[in-house]
């Protein structure tokens, strides 16, 4: 579940929710809070500032994890076929060992090759810049076009991930009606 927060897009082509405009975050409004920018920030001057997209953080880790399971659960089959072949037949079993080995590796393996296609082979972040000149935002998408925007158009609102008990700022694009929503971009947070 981790990694289909991280990796699949954001629900487009949707009416805002009571939930969105609940949440909705006034840009000229100010809150009463101290933005935390250690692990996002790239670049911050006069003209723009520069943040990593919301995946950055965890770049990595769910592919490494998938890899740690996969030779974890071979280990744990070959044990078994192991163990069975010794107490059934009393001789200790050789190829027995590729086999299980081979088996488990091969039914996981399109798996962790998806991942490492979502992870190892892409860009290290994916950055949100805001221009303080144009008054836009540009996000980098993951099939390398950039979304450009200008900022007053984007209905930004909190988001509540249920599963992950955690909160992210989501930047909405929305269609000349302002209810449906075009694009999402998450910041990092």
């Amino acid at each position: 579940m981790l990694f289909a927060n991280f990796y699949m897009a954001r629900p487009s082509d949707r009416p805002l929710s009571a939930t969105d405009r609940y949440y909705c975050l006034k840009q000229r409004e100010r809150l009463d809070c101290v933005p935390d920018g250690s692990n996002g920030v790239i670049v911050l001057d006069d003209e723009y500032l520069e943040i990593v997209d919301h995946a950055y953080p965890y770049k990595g880790a769910i592919a490494c994890e998938w890899l740690s399971f996969t030779i974890g659960m071979s280990a744990i089959v070959y044990a078994m076929w192991w163990f069975s072949a010794v107490r059934t037949s009393g001789v200790m079993p050789g190829e027995d060992m590729l086999i299980s080995f081979s088996f488990v590796m091969l039914v996981l393996a399109p798996v962790y090759l998806w991942l490492m296609s979502k992870e190892f082979f892409v860009q290290t972040h994916y950055p949100i810049r805001f221009d303080r000149a144009t008054r836009s935002i540009s996000v980098l998408r993951r099939d390398k076009t950039v979304l450009r925007v200008p900022w007053a158009d984007v209905f930004f609102t909190c988001g509540h991930i249920l599963e992950l008990e955690w909160w992210e700022i989501r930047g909405y694009v929305l269609d000349w009606d302002e209810e449906t929503i075009l694009e999402t971009f998450v910041l990092s947070c």
